[in-house]
């Protein structure tokens, strides 16, 4: 008889009564992200899927603590075949694989979650933005792979960390000597306009809230407004980030690093720490002062502040590597996608290991079109700021 049973949550409303078993095995798990912990998950689905069929995939001993947790959402490929997704937008996401590492052994365990596999809604399992060279995720490729089930997964884009090794000035040497030279200058002009500072919370003097609302101010004279993608444009979203924060404050979380110059707000980064990481999620700057590039003098003030605090060894950019990211990258990750199919739902899985490759063939050999930069976006882009 197996020492293990499956689960599956269908109702947001269950999820807080499961909260400290799902963030035990957080802690427990090699997942560095907060937002895959119990809280964040039914914040995401009020306010971006209302409506999505929710399926939370858990493991646990018999009886006994929770081994492996993954929460689905309904989705569609295209515009017809139903699939089941990771809770995830452009915005945020909220979920991810969890799995405890000494129970990944035990291919008891394994069978376990297959079965609870086999009672999805969906027969597809369409998982992107995964970091696919995971050890909990090549794991689930191993073992779940395989009658009567499925599995295939790629590489699709890399994502920018830095390890805080050493000290400030001993990395800052690792630069480029023309990058320290364009820094310098920028911080000159910036200081020739005023005193500069960073503001870094929790340890600012500012709450939360005041320093959400210099966030705003900033997005409003950026490019993101011009483009409409600031928050203020959209009160949805506003209201989900503004909740967000006060989510990720409560848990010791949040992290906000605000640039201070010519008397004013001028560049932001809003992300959170957890376990020795720091995620910088979001960021912006002012238009107007863009030949004194904010972005990147502040992210040197936010790395030169990580190394003296000492709190976090690694600083994960999350959005695709860019040129700007790789200034002050160490190394990278890749985020990938996993497709898993049962029944019928094996043909999506083969349709996907067969034709990924000659669809990137294909866009390899297709002529290199050109493309229109946004003003905002160059901008950016000139700054060593990614474009998102």
């Amino acid at each position: 008889m197996s020492c293990f049973e499956w689960e599956l949550l269908d109702d947001p409303d269950q999820i807080p009564r499961h909260a400290i078993s799902w963030n035990d095995l957080w802690w427990r798990s090699d997942t560095t992200w907060p937002l895959a912990r119990a809280e964040t998950l039914p914040l995401w689905l009020e306010h971006f899927a209302p409506g999505a069929t929710l399926r939370v995939v858990i493991v646990r001993r018999r009886p006994g603590a929770w081994v492996a947790c993954l929460p689905l959402v309904s989705g569609r490929l295209g515009r017809w075949f139903p699939v089941g997704r990771l809770p995830g937008n452009a915005w945020a996401a909220a979920g991810d694989l969890l799995l405890d590492p000494q129970a990944a052994k035990d291919p008891h365990m394994w069978h376990a979650l297959r079965q609870a596999l086999q009672h999805l809604p969906w027969r597809v399992l369409w998982l992107e933005e995964v970091p696919v060279e995971s050890d909990r995720w090549l794991l689930w490729r191993q073992h779940v792979s395989g009658a009567p089930m499925a599995c295939d997964g790629c590489q699709r884009v890399p994502v920018g960390i830095t390890e805080l090794q050493g000290n400030w000035e001993q990395f800052l040497r690792t630069r480029s000597r023309n990058f320290r030279k364009t820094l310098r200058r920028c911080r000159r002009g910036l200081e020739r306009r005023g005193a500069v500072k960073l503001l870094a919370y929790p340890q600012s003097r500012f709450s939360a809230q005041e320093l959400m609302e210099m966030i705003r101010e900033v997005e409003r004279r950026s490019w993101k407004f011009l483009h409409g993608t600031a928050l203020v444009q959209h009160p949805h979203v506003d209201a989900y980030f503004d909740r967000w924060t006060q989510l990720l404050d409560q848990g010791s979380h949040l992290a906000i690093f605000v640039l201070w110059a010519d008397g004013r707000p001028v560049a932001y980064e809003w992300g959170y720490v957890a376990k020795g990481t720091y995620f910088s999620h979001k960021c912006s700057f002012d238009q107007q002062l863009s030949e004194y590039s904010p972005g990147h003098v502040l992210c040197a003030l936010v790395l030169q502040y990580l190394f003296e605090q000492q709190r976090v060894q690694r600083v994960d950019y999350l959005g695709p590597m860019t040129e700007a990211i790789r200034r002050w990258s160490t190394g990278h990750y890749w985020s990938g996608r996993i497709v898993c199919g049962r029944g019928l739902g094996r043909v999506a899985v083969a349709a996907h290991r067969r034709l990924l490759p000659w669809w990137r063939h294909l866009r390899r050999q297709r002529p290199a079109e050109p493309v229109t930069v946004p003003a905002g976006q160059a901008a950016r882009k000139s700054q060593g700021l990614p474009v998102s």
